[in-house]
């Protein structure tokens, strides 16, 4: 499986419109690790604010037929003890009616926070090409004993980087902190720039090295450790 970059263009609660008020984005590794952030659009139209407000954050592993997709979540920004914190996250998978093969269409049931109650759903999702040869790389932290003795041992996190993308999400108790860059202009190896940054409860001594993900070209292998705990769990170039 090669890594995918994918943007949300719509949600859809029937029997109401399709819309969009987030900045959704997920990106997957080939062993499909993902990463999925959904920052609140801004009520303004000023393309170069930070996104900040974060409506959901999640990571874990995926597992997606061209029939079916089911996602699990490893990390979440929601609760612990929320009541729908592990309900399951899956979904059927349709071609886009108008024939555009980068795009598709998921349809399924899950909780409706706005309405307090499960509703049926449908999204839709583009295939956003993916620059810089593919390349990939997955941070970990809190996971197994892979960061015994070192970092915060209370934390787990992920960071997904692919191509010209990367995103991360980290969380102590009910802390939780997101970002989200993109590299913007030129050759992958630089000008990446920070585009959204979220967290839930006080951010504390969180952290998240996506900045130093982005520039992972050099001479690192899988399982070298990496910041504060952090190890290197997949690369692919």
């Amino acid at each position: 499986m090669e890594p995918s970059i994918s943007k949300r263009l719509y949600i859809r609660w029937f029997p109401n419109p399709a819309g969009e008020p987030t900045s959704t984005l997920v990106l997957t590794s080939p062993s499909k690790r993902f990463v999925d952030l959904r920052f609140f659009l801004p009520s303004d139209s000023n393309a170069s604010r930070i996104l900040s407000q974060l409506e959901w954050g999640f990571a874990g592993t995926s597992h997606v037929t061209p029939t079916h997709g089911e996602w699990t979540h490893d990390i979440d920004s929601r609760p612990d003890n929320d009541d729908h914190r592990n309900d399951k996250d899956e979904g059927d998978m349709f071609p886009d009616p108008n024939g555009d093969q980068n795009v598709s269409v998921e349809r399924g049931r899950m909780w409706n926070a706005e309405r307090g109650a499960v509703g049926e759903y449908e999204e839709g999702w583009l295939e956003v090409a993916v620059q810089g040869r593919g390349r990939c790389v997955v941070l970990e932290i809190g996971k197994g004993d892979q960061s015994a003795g070192v970092g915060d041992s209370r934390a787990t996190g992920m960071i997904v980087r692919v191509g010209q993308y990367c995103q991360g999400i980290v969380k102590i108790g009910e802390q939780t902190l997101v970002e989200r860059w993109e590299c913007v202009e030129g050759e992958l190896g630089g000008n990446w720039k920070l585009t959204g940054k979220g967290s839930v409860g006080s951010e504390g001594a969180l952290h998240l090295p996506c900045g130093a993900a982005c520039d992972l070209e050099g001479d690192i292998r899988q399982g070298d450790v990496l910041h504060d705990g952090w190890v290197v769990t997949e690369i692919y170039a």
